[in-house]
């Protein structure tokens, strides 16, 4: 039995002390490895447009008008460790790459295959070392991480159909789609800042809108523009936001997710907001469901955080405008002027037009500082924009109501109560303003 148990041991010796030669050797090894790739001294390398590595299509592959649909060219980025921007630019069917990188440690590599049915290109931007050798090589003052500011800048024309992918890490990256016609925009990002941003509409509508971020900064600026009718933006860690400029054209749907961190999505300006949010760990701040307009198309939001914060928030572009109507409202004798220009600035400009909230909103702030002609002069432009917006008729009766226009404030009950016969405030002022009237006479 001794013996056995001695014959136990003596195994179990040696194979413990295979187990730590074992790991000695891996570490040496990966010691040898990154030792090995250790970058060398910076040497960036600047690509101008001259020696730029871009594609020139055919005709045929160019948006036209009336012509066959056009071969699409698919993006493939696979990036790293760079500030990466891609831009829209008007010169007809060439896409166009420029940057400046250290070409010691650093390889750019692009690379266009014909198929049958779309264009490939392929923009490959990777580190020549391990991630244990840069570490080695900043830990001995050999390579200094902060100094390398990779960058490179991809041009592409207006007149392409265009799929994007994309796999990036560790980067500052910058997508400006703003006027190209993009029909997928699909991919990874992970370690950074992540923006997208659309200031000009697609020229089609996308088809697939799915955006993943492991961990940074994720910012989607005139999502609307985009035109998706489905989409899907998802993080495990980190931030996110969705804004808007402007209205939705047509129904859309959008899933927002996030493991752990905050989310904050804007709710678009003159669209019906359907918004579906929770968090499982954490909390959840909406803005005020409005009215529905059965007149215009709605924005359908699946939001969940497992740990963190959902929040949706008005438009900022509402809020800088109501401000900017209210300082010239409650500081200029000519205050009516100031209307006018408003006015005049929206019929020009639509997107700038605040949503029917942030109106209403405008008119309590004036009300509530005695400015009650400006008030009511508020409440009767929102009804004029968004006839179909109940609450502010309720709102344009309290103005006038204060202003002692009582003919007029009854006027604008009864219309809140042909819409919603059981609406108990309506009844109550109602009651209050011909109580007053009867007290007059």
């Amino acid at each position: 039995m001794s013996a056995r148990k001695g014959s136990c041991l003596k195994r179990a010796v040696i194979g413990c002390g295979g187990m730590i030669a074992l790991f000695i050797v891996v570490g040496l090894l990966l010691t040898l490895i990154g030792f090995a790739t250790r970058p060398d001294a910076s040497s960036f390398r600047d690509l101008d447009e001259s020696q730029s590595v871009g594609q020139v299509y055919e005709p045929s592959q160019m948006l036209g008008d009336g012509g066959p649909p056009p071969k699409p060219v698919r993006l493939q980025l696979d990036l790293n460790m760079v500030q990466f921007r891609l831009k829209p630019h008007d010169q007809s069917g060439q896409i166009r790459v420029e940057s400046n990188f250290d070409e010691a440690n650093f390889e750019l590599a692009t690379e266009v295959e014909e198929k049958d049915d779309h264009t490939l290109y392929k923009v490959r931007f990777k580190n020549k070392r391990t991630v244990l050798g840069m570490l080695i090589g900043a830990a001995t003052e050999d390579f200094d991480p902060d100094e390398v500011e990779n960058r490179l800048t991809l041009y592409v024309p207006r007149d392409l159909l265009l799929a994007i992918n994309y796999d990036i890490s560790m980067g500052d990256i910058r997508l400006d789609l703003s006027g190209l016609a993009v029909s997928e925009l699909e991919g990874k990002f992970s370690m950074g800042e992540f923006r997208v941003e659309m200031e000009e509409p697609n020229q089609i509508p996308m088809k697939t809108l799915d955006i993943r971020s492991e961990m940074g900064e994720t910012r989607i600026y005139d999502a609307q523009n985009m035109r998706y009718t489905e989409g899907k933006i998802t993080g495990n860690m980190g931030g996110m936001r969705v804004s808007h400029s402007g209205p939705y054209a047509e129904d859309a749907n959008l899933r927002v997710k996030m493991s752990m961190g905050e989310v904050n999505v804007q709710r678009p300006p003159r669209t019906n907001f359907d918004q579906r949010v929770m968090a499982m760990m954490g909390g959840v701040r909406k803005v005020r469901d409005a009215e529905p307009n059965p007149e215009l198309p709605t924005l359908t939001l699946s939001g969940k955080v497992t740990m963190g914060e959902f929040r949706t928030t008005r438009n900022n572009t509402s809020r800088r405008e109501t401000n900017r109507l209210y300082d010239r409202l409650t500081s200029e004798p000519d205050w009516a002027s100031a209307m006018v220009d408003f006015r005049e600035m929206i019929a020009q400009n639509p997107a700038r037009m605040p949503d029917e909230s942030s109106i209403n909103s405008l008119g309590y702030r004036l009300l509530r500082a005695d400015y009650t002609d400006q008030a009511v002069e508020v409440f009767k432009l929102n009804t004029e924009w968004y006839p179909q917006y109940t609450n502010g008729y309720d709102s344009l009766g309290e103005g006038y109501m204060v202003a002692g226009k009582y003919e007029e404030a009854i006027a604008n009950y009864e219309i809140v109560l042909e819409r919603e016969p059981g609406n108990e405030n309506a009844t109550r002022q109602l009651r209050r303003i011909r109580a007053r009237m009867e007290s007059a006479e």
